[in-house]
């Protein structure tokens, strides 16, 4: 029987601290410190019995708000390569899904942090721009801030990597994501060996890029390839972008000329992934504007996602009848990804909104910029609350004085 994730039996995730996982979403901290194998064993037994692992629940949840996970995602490649290589994959009609060893079909390598830009939304968890800031900050916000856990487990190298795809010659989907795939020392000779071994036709290789540099090698390489993701990350245009990316890229001047070359590839299939946070509820319109005046006519996609963690930069932080002021910015039954977002922000329920203000209090202190400046529309939600303590019917007292304007740099 055909469990309900097939993703431990046939993914592989390396993440940042050395683990590997079955998937990105996977959520290891529940699992101590026992060794990669016994959390993939743990894992299949659950799947087996119907049980949901406790690392898996989170993902399902998303899948639950969002119509889509890397489970639904997973099962439709599975199709798509059936079709088109069937001899290659008619092994899965039969394949027995049992308390095994792997047989890798989907391989994330995303255990570099090598980043060029510090994002609020961020961490170092997925960059290394952030680890001196996030470990100071844990000294004076230890409630909002954890101290850099990377590289808790010995990471694969490269040589190990290019071992696993010589051993799995039915390893076909290829993920790049956190850091910055293109400064991820594994991404050209992976795809070198690829070449090298002839299985550029039946790969998919999939890259998430902040957009801010390309190398030459890239383009030279990939158009050998039969099929190539590029997911943009955009959250937003104009000062918001530069606030919420760091300061140092220009979107018009810096972004879209690399984008545009990427369009240019034949073989390229191109997704803007819009991660929604309490900062960019009222820039969703402005964000698909800007896709919109790119003029992609084919092979082209937006989606959303929601900021998992930090918790304090959760949209849900944000009283209701806030993001209903953003909801009715959005048209209706102009674009159904418009209409979910809509959906997500009339979402019922309101988090900790002291948890988001102090947050941002602290990061503009810490990274500059000016919170106020950047998103006018926050002061008289912030004034409004620091003249009451009770949000929605709960005492909340802060735990840190909050000021009406936050401090110009």
């Amino acid at each position: 029987m055909k469990p309900l994730c097939r993703l431990p039996w046939h993914g592989l995730f390396l993440s940042p601290d050395g683990r590997q996982l079955p998937c990105c979403t996977f959520k290891s901290q529940s699992y101590g410190e026992i060794n990669s194998q016994q959390i993939l064993k743990s894992v299949q037994i659950d799947f087996l019995n119907n049980k949901i692992p406790s690392g898996c629940k989170s993902c399902l949840a998303k899948e639950k708000r969002l119509g889509r996970s890397l489970r639904t995602q997973f099962d439709q490649h599975l199709i798509m390569q059936r079709q088109t290589h069937p001899k290659n994959y008619q092994f899965l009609d039969d394949f027995k899904y049992t308390e095994s060893s792997p047989y890798l079909l989907q391989i994330d390598i995303s255990d570099s942090t090598n980043c060029n830009l510090k994002c609020r939304f961020c961490g170092s968890h997925a960059s290394n721009q952030w680890e001196n800031d996030q470990n100071e900050l844990a000294e004076t916000h230890p409630k909002l801030f954890k101290k850099s856990t990377k590289n808790l487990f010995a990471k694969m190298t490269t040589s190990e990597v290019l071992s696993l795809i010589e051993q799995n010659p039915n390893l076909y989907h290829f993920q790049f994501r956190g850091g910055e795939p293109f400064l991820n020392p594994k991404l050209k000779p992976i795809l070198q060996r690829l070449i090298e071994l002839d299985r550029q036709d039946q790969c998919i290789i999939d890259i998430t890029t902040n957009g801010t540099w390309v190398p030459q090698w890239f383009f030279d390489i990939i158009p050998l390839f039969s099929w190539v993701n590029i997911n943009i990350s955009l959250e937003g245009t104009g000062q918001t972008y530069q606030y919420l990316r760091g300061g140092k890229f220009d979107l018009e001047r810096d972004i879209k000329p690399n984008l545009q070359k990427l369009f240019e590839l034949k073989n390229g299939f191109f997704c803007f992934h819009v991660l929604l946070s309490a900062f960019n509820i009222f820039e969703i319109i402005p964000t698909y504007e800007w896709i919109q005046s790119l003029k992609l006519q084919k092979n082209f996609k937006w989606q959303l996602g929601l900021v998992q963690a930090p918790k304090a930069l959760s949209l849900y932080n944000l009283p209701l009848q806030f993001r209903q002021q953003a909801a009715n910015l959005i048209p209706t039954g102009e674009d159904p990804i418009l209409d979910q977002a809509r959906a997500l922000l009339l979402v019922q329920g309101t988090g900790n909104l002291h948890d988001f203000f102090e947050y941002v209090q602290a990061l503009d202190q810490k990274q500059g910029g000016d919170f106020l400046v950047t998103f006018p529309y926050f002061k008289d939600l912030l004034e409004s609350f620091n003249q009451s303590s009770d949000l929605n019917g709960k005492e909340e007292p802060p735990s840190a004085p909050l000021t009406a304007s936050f401090p110009n740099r």
